[in-house]
């Protein structure tokens, strides 16, 4: 699609009241609805809100949750399927509210949704991923598509292929009605987009379909085209500084046909003045997985866990961390799943702790490369963002407390990034500053990843010949094994 598009957003800070007053709209407004938020937790605590609004508004609303919760599948290919169904299911329906989540969101076709509106509370990851086995069903892909192999600057294999149309005879009608090819819809209008716009690169972790055998999974990535849901009658984004994230920066870089249109939350309640003071512990370095298996780490962690129980004795208390971290980390107070966005059940902490690193793996910062989108992205969006949603659950967002909020983080990174987010909310009432408290390691410097190797452009033509060797033999192994079960049905034939 190239043609002009009209989308909405608010990108109000936390506490706004942006998806209440959305929730409002909608049970006000009537029709047919897609709310879609970032878990399914979320789902279920968004229809009880709508629920209460249409009882104290007499605008009765119809809603339902889709997740594999309620789904007698309970598996992710069954919850899509219910979603494509919503609009043959409740074509007849003059009011409904469904919730998703944005995961069902990236992977489903809008294609049939022409008069419903979708609301999208929080800010979506742009990259579309999916992991399958396919080690019967791979016969479709090799009719479907071809790949083509990618070489990094010197010509060296990344173990990355394109995923390119081979049969463009197949359209997505003729999957949606294939009970068999359904599951694929979402994947096949990524490639032939691709192959349509010249953009949008479908990458796999495989250089032949004969890869994805036995234990080996598909693994395909892609960037979600906003264009997938142009379909809706509106669109409207809900995410605190929605238009500073870097999903939108990639949006608007990517499809420049999209005019962005804010939406201003009213902001009826008046927040009283607090002082935010947001401490860290590391100056030179970032919090990371590897560093926090260390003995080094964990010894670090344990330093910043008896500093924060000494600063928050006395006073109500939530904190996270990564799973991995549980045993590492001691803290008082109640401990929390990292996932906290949305939720006014803790607004009367005024201090909160987060221990949490996401970082890149060489996998995922490879597929980033490919994709040409800085993997930065990935950090932000998954560590640096989840950070501030769960600050974001304590006393900040009681209008009426004037305590003062105290946030501990491990790094000046995340500590900046709370920082920014307080400096920009336009009702000034929260007065952030950062604190530094130097435990030993705060100018500790590392570096991230594994050790770069060196080669000389000898042993890297060496290595390149040593990969294609290996690819011919697979693709020669890969041959046999094709002449064999080609042999083996010629015989059942017979037999038969």
């Amino acid at each position: 699609m190239t043609h002009n598009l009209m989308y909405y957003y608010t990108d109000g800070a936390c506490g706004s009241g942006k998806t209440y007053q959305a929730l409002m709209k909608i049970a006000m407004a009537g029709g047919r609805h897609l709310f879609v938020v970032d878990r399914k937790e979320t789902m279920f605590a968004r229809q009880s809100t709508m629920t209460k609004i249409a009882v104290n508004s007499s605008h009765y609303m119809p809603t339902l949750c889709v997740s594999s919760d309620n789904d007698r599948s309970s598996k992710r290919i069954g919850v899509r399927r219910r979603i494509h169904d919503l609009a043959n299911d409740y074509a007849n329906h003059p009011d409904m509210c469904v919730f998703i989540t944005h995961e069902g969101m990236r992977m489903c076709d809008f294609s049939d949704f022409t008069g419903w509106s979708i609301w999208i509370d929080e800010v979506p990851d742009i990259m579309d991923n999916e992991v399958m086995n396919i080690a019967v069903s791979r016969v479709i892909f090799e009719s479907l598509y071809d790949l083509h192999p990618i070489h990094n600057e010197d010509g060296e294999p990344t173990g990355w292929s394109e995923i390119l149309c081979r049969n463009g005879d197949v359209n997505l009608a003729m999957m949606a009605n294939d009970d068999i090819a359904n599951g694929l819809r979402a994947l096949h209008r990524r490639v032939l987009e691709a192959k349509a716009t010249g953009r949008r690169s479908v990458i796999v972790n495989g250089n032949a379909w004969s890869d994805f055998g036995g234990d080996r999974k598909c693994n395909w990535f892609s960037i979600w085209s906003p264009e997938h849901i142009s379909n809706f009658q509106s669109v409207t984004f809900l995410a605190n500084a929605f238009t500073d994230s870097l999903t939108f920066q990639i949006m608007q870089s990517m499809w420049p046909n999209i005019q962005w249109m804010e939406v201003k939350t009213k902001n009826t309640r008046h927040f009283a003045k607090r002082k935010v003071t947001i401490h860290y512990y590391a100056e030179s370095h970032l919090g990371s997985r590897r560093l926090f298996w260390s003995d080094e780490g964990k010894a670090n962690l344990a330093k910043v866990c008896a500093d924060i129980n000494m600063r928050v004795a006395g006073r109500s208390h939530i904190w996270m961390c990564n799973s991995a971290d549980a045993e590492t980390i001691d803290l008082t107070g109640r401990k929390l799943s990292p996932k906290q966005a949305g939720s006014n059940e803790y607004q009367d902490v005024s201090t909160a702790t987060c221990i949490y690193t996401v970082k890149p793996d060489a996998d995922q910062r490879k597929v980033y490369e490919l994709l040409g989108v800085d993997s930065n992205y990935y950090t932000q969006t998954n560590e640096r963002e989840t950070i501030l949603q769960f600050a974001c659950r304590t006393s900040v967002r009681d209008p009426a407390s004037t305590a003062d909020l105290d946030l501990f983080v491990y790094d000046k990174a995340q500590a900046e990034y709370l920082l920014r987010y307080f400096q920009r909310d336009e009702r000034g009432y929260a007065v952030a500053t950062m604190e530094l408290h130097d435990l030993g390691f705060a100018d500790a410097q590392r570096k991230c990843g594994r050790p770069t190797i060196t080669r000389t452009p000898e042993e890297k033509r060496e290595l390149a010949r040593q990969r294609k060797a290996e690819q011919r033999a697979n693709k020669k192994a890969a041959g046999l094994c094709a002449l064999t079960r080609h042999r083996c049905l010629e015989w059942v034939a017979l037999a038969e």
